[in-house]
């Protein structure tokens, strides 16, 4: 099966059926299936294992922004320090690097 944001018809053109066999029906992605996109801005700042430094958040699904606002951010584990796929520690800021609570997908 495949899953795809395309419309059906762009499929169709790019999936032919040449050989008879059966299709199964494409099923389109909704907003509500997509994954969130997370985006960091450090302004020059590197990211390392203490201390979180600051970073302008945004945080997208779909069309909408549901965060947009500073955040601390370090790397975490430390047996996974030195994997390829880093593993990290978020905290949403105030302007004043000041923790505070903000509820994320529906999350406390």
């Amino acid at each position: 099966m495949f899953f795809s944001c395309s419309s059906s018809e762009e499929l169709e053109e790019t999936f032919s059926n040449d050989d008879e066999t059966e299709i199964e029906e494409v099923s389109e992605v909704t907003l509500e299936d997509q994954l969130p996109q997370v985006f960091f801005n450090t302004n020059g700042g590197t990211i390392v294992d203490e201390p979180r430094i600051s970073s302008d958040a945004i945080i997208v699904v779909g069309n909408d922004t549901i965060y947009n606002g500073n955040m601390g951010i370090e790397f975490r584990g430390a047996s996974s320090q030195d994997f390829p796929k880093k593993s990290y520690r978020l905290e949403t800021w105030d302007e004043n690097n000041e923790d505070i609570n903000v509820s994320l997908f529906g999350l406390p």
